[in-house]
């Protein structure tokens, strides 16, 4: 059953399978986003695009990369997710 005002189920159960599915389909394209990067860094792009750290703080967490290859791999991860 959906509520006809705003076109969202009305049943809580059904609201909440909704949601689940909706989200998991963005995890899975920030997923496949970041399988394209480089692998030894992927981890640390996943903390600073979802968490927004910025390189300096993921650097003093073991970043193994310098500055410029982190932001061309950053861009990159957000060019494949936008194409």
């Amino acid at each position: 059953m959906v509520d006809s005002k705003n076109k969202t189920p009305a049943n809580p159960t059904e609201k909440l399978a909704t949601a689940k599915v909706y989200f998991s389909t963005k995890i899975d394209l920030v997923e496949q986003a970041l399988s394209h990067i480089e692998p030894s860094i992927t981890p640390f792009v996943r903390i600073g695009v979802t968490q927004g750290l910025p390189y300096d703080t993921l650097r003093t967490r073991g970043c193994p990369c310098g500055r410029d290859m982190y932001y061309n791999e950053y861009r990159n991860f957000f060019g494949i997710l936008i194409s």
